[in-house]
């Protein structure tokens, strides 16, 4: 008896319980909060953004209407949280003037979700318009849109087109160079609004910024886009130095969009500019375009002056009556005259005639027969561009040098004559329109026609930079000098280091 007095009267604390939990909990909802007990790693932040009770923060946020249900956690500012505790959370959000149960994933909550449509504007520029698109999910026959436009330092919207049933629209009524704002309105018979993003584009046709040129060998080749397709619209292209006032026509009522300029020098700085006109009334004018024209080293024809100086070292050794000699030339200059033909883009040959000026005044064996001694060769040679960044120079050269032949009562100097043929590979570090920055590393075989016996090899290092001005092109070089010339009694190494200036001149016409 005893046992079932103790079973009912645990029953009747269970539903005592129960109904007071249910009665807190109907309670809590009408004074619109719910009880909520916190789980394991539980933050008031975490529990307010599983709610979605946003904003969460700020004099409104739902953080601060927690802690007002709360004053207990108040001074921790809801910090102090524990598994199993009840906490009083608010139970409605406010979204646009409408009252939202925040149930945590409850089935109303997501068909409100799924109720709201969504509306995406986007654009794009085209010839002589703007055209925009706009998506909405989910999407509905019943809907029409009205399009609003704005500068962007305006405020107020303005109705461009009203009650469209497609989602795009083309704006002609435009003004160049201005900025626009969009947005699209999507309403329905029962009285539904709702604005899509603000969409922002700079009004610049294709026409007015689609000039684009590049030189192409020994001409300038242009192209643009046409203002519209399938019209009686024509072109002019204009053209000017970079250093001019006023742009000339070239090319006159032209239908085409595209245009080689042949009639181009060196070294100068091109402008153009095309006119869109329509029956002799000008439409607009496309951007100006800068093309710098190519060096005068790849003009077809080219005179080229060089002026050099060098230090000259002569290591003899004589095989007939063992001696060892060094030899030191002062400063030593030198003048050349080239000519330069190019016969295409990549191929180039060349001939030149050089004299060198010796003196071994630094050299201990100074009072020696024959010194000073004049040289001079004759080069002929070639140039071939494998790609843009490497080239191949071959050149040989038939030329006068010296030997030194110490004697016990007559040391002197003697002319020899050799064939040199010299192969060079040239990498090129920087190459623009009006600069040329590259190296070269060349083999050396020496002939000696003196003496049909002697035969030698060297190498050849050299850096040059190559600018472009308006009447000329100047180069500059460095370079280093070393190899071997062998005869019957005398082995001898010439080495020699130097710089060169170069300038080249056109001759005749391009």
């Amino acid at each position: 008896m005893l046992k079932i007095k103790n079973l009912f009267l645990k029953i009747l604390i269970i539903l005592t319980i129960f109904h007071f939990s249910l009665k807190n909990e109907a309670y809590a909802k009408k004074q619109n909060y719910i009880i909520y007990t916190v789980k394991k790693n539980d933050t008031l932040f975490k529990i307010l953004k599983r709610y979605k009770l946003n904003p969460i923060f700020g004099k409104n946020g739902s953080l601060k209407r927690t802690l007002d249900l709360n004053p207990k956690k108040k001074k921790s500012k809801g910090n102090l949280i524990f598994p199993r505790e009840k906490i009083k959370i608010p139970a409605f959000k406010t979204r646009k003037g409408k009252n939202i149960i925040a149930i945590d994933n409850t089935q109303e909550e997501k068909e409100v979700q799924k109720k709201q449509p969504i509306l995406i504007l986007s654009g794009i520029l085209e010839k002589n318009a703007i055209i925009l698109k706009w998506d909405i999910s989910p999407e509905s026959s019943e809907y029409k849109y009205d399009v609003k436009r704005a500068f962007v330092e305006e405020n107020e919207f303005k109705i461009i087109e009203e009650n469209l049933t497609i989602k795009e629209f083309k704006d002609k009524d435009l003004f160049l160079e201005k900025e626009y704002k969009y947005i699209v309105t999507v309403k329905d018979g029962n009285g539904f609004i709702l604005n899509s993003n603000e969409f922002k584009i700079v009004y610049k046709p294709l026409f007015y910024t689609s000039l684009k040129g590049m030189l192409n060998d020994k001409k300038i080749h242009l192209e643009w886009e046409g203002l519209e397709d399938n019209s009686n619209i024509k072109y002019i292209l204009l053209r000017k130095f970079k250093n001019e006032d006023e742009f000339k026509p070239i090319l006159i009522n032209t239908f085409e969009n595209t245009f080689s300029d042949l009639n181009i020098t060196g070294n100068k700085i091109y402008q153009y500019q095309v006119k869109a006109i329509n029956a002799d009334k000008e439409l607009g004018m496309s951007n100006i375009v800068e093309i710098p024209s190519f060096l005068l080293a790849y003009h077809e024809n080219n005179l080229k002056l060089n002026i050099a100086t060098a230090y000259y070292t002569y290591h003899e050794y004589n095989t007939t009556n063992n001696t060892d000699n060094v030899l030191y030339t002062s400063l030593s200059p030198t003048l050349g005259l080239s000519y330069l033909k190019n016969w295409n883009e990549n191929f180039a040959t060349y001939s030149s005639l050089e004299l060198s000026y010796l003196d071994f005044l630094n050299s201990s064996y100074y009072n020696i027969s024959g010194n000073p001694v004049l040289l001079y060769g004759l080069n002929l040679g070639l140039n071939y561009q494998l790609m843009k960044y490497l080239h191949i120079h071959e050149k040989i050269n038939i030329g006068k040098d010296v030997i030194y032949k110490p004697y016990s009562n007559n040391s002197n100097l003697e002319s020899i004559y050799t064939f040199n043929n010299s192969l060079y590979l040239g990498i090129h570090f920087y190459k623009t329109k009006l600069l040329d920055i590259f190296t070269e590393i060349g083999y050396i075989a020496s002939l000696s026609l003196t003496n049909t016996n002697g035969f030698g090899n060297g190498y050849e290092i050299n850096f040059s930079l190559l600018k472009g001005f308006e009447n000329f092109d100047f180069t500059t070089k460095i370079y280093y000098l070393n190899k071997n010339i062998i005869t019957s009694d005398v082995t001898s190494n010439e080495s020699n280091f130097g710089l060169i200036a170069e300038i080249t001149f056109p001759i005749g016409e391009n």
